[in-house]
């Protein structure tokens, strides 16, 4: 009996240290369940108590047991990405996030609904006061999901310190193949406006731009775009805010 005990505080201490100081199992699991393809469910995730459960784990979680720079991005990119189902879910059916209003408010980003650690915040103040001011770095925006279809994909898993890198650069891959198109024949580009709502995080030009995707294109752009950033001509796609729900 003694043996079992210690085996199983084996196994919670490397659970802990592998996965972090925030244990995200519950929001994976409802992602599992409610997210195909980057599609959500949210006739089914409406009657989920489980979101309610785990964003009260957020509200009340300890932001200074987060040791390390993976385990807040990965904290705080799933409060904001599970806050951000919980306001759609609330108004579902909606064609789009942009039809939520609420009175005094002009946009559903800067409605401070959502409590992390004990503090209030907007779902802006999440994107651009804590995570991009603390932890710049550009791939987070191929992370956080404003449920729209010309968003990042939403994963059907949460982010987990400990896989933080490669589901990052897996999302990387990901929007740069299905949010952007590339010419050869003409040197033209049409990249998400992610690129231009964010051109800081991407440098200082639209060819420091083009340099930074090329980090999750496949070898032939990738050299095309180092090599000859400057010859190319960029546009930006119409975005498009249909909600990114499963049909």
């Amino acid at each position: 009996m003694k043996l079992l005990s210690l085996s199983i505080l084996f196994f919670l201490l490397l659970t802990r240290v592998t996965h972090g100081a925030f244990d995200h199992s519950l929001y994976d699991n409802i992602l599992k369940d409610h997210v195909s393809n980057g599609s959500v469910n949210y006739a089914a995730l409406q009657t989920d108590k489980r979101l309610d459960d785990y964003l009260s784990l957020i509200a009340k979680a300890d932001e200074k047991a987060l040791n390390s720079s993976n385990e807040n991005v990965a904290f705080w990119s799933n409060a904001y990405n599970a806050y951000t189902l919980k306001l759609v879910s609330e108004s579902y059916p909606i064609h789009s996030i942009m039809d939520i209003k609420k009175k005094g408010f002009d946009s559903p980003w800067n409605i401070p609904f959502a409590i992390v650690a004990g503090k209030n915040y907007t779902l802006n103040q999440i994107e651009n006061d804590v995570i991009r001011r603390r932890w710049p770095d550009p791939r987070i925006h191929y992370a956080l999901v404003c449920a729209a279809r010309s968003c990042p994909q939403l994963r059907s898993e949460a982010y987990q310190a400990d896989r933080l890198d490669a589901q990052l650069e897996d999302q990387g891959r990901w929007f740069l193949e299905h949010r952007n198109s590339f010419d050869f024949r003409t040197k033209t580009a049409e990249l998400s406006k992610v690129y231009e709502w964010y051109a800081t995080d991407f440098g200082h030009s639209i060819q420091d731009t083009l340099r930074s995707i090329a980090a999750h294109a496949d070898e032939v752009l990738a050299k095309d775009l180092l090599k000859n950033a400057k010859a190319w001509n960029v546009s930006f796609a119409e975005w498009d805010w249909s909600l990114n729900v499963k049909k």
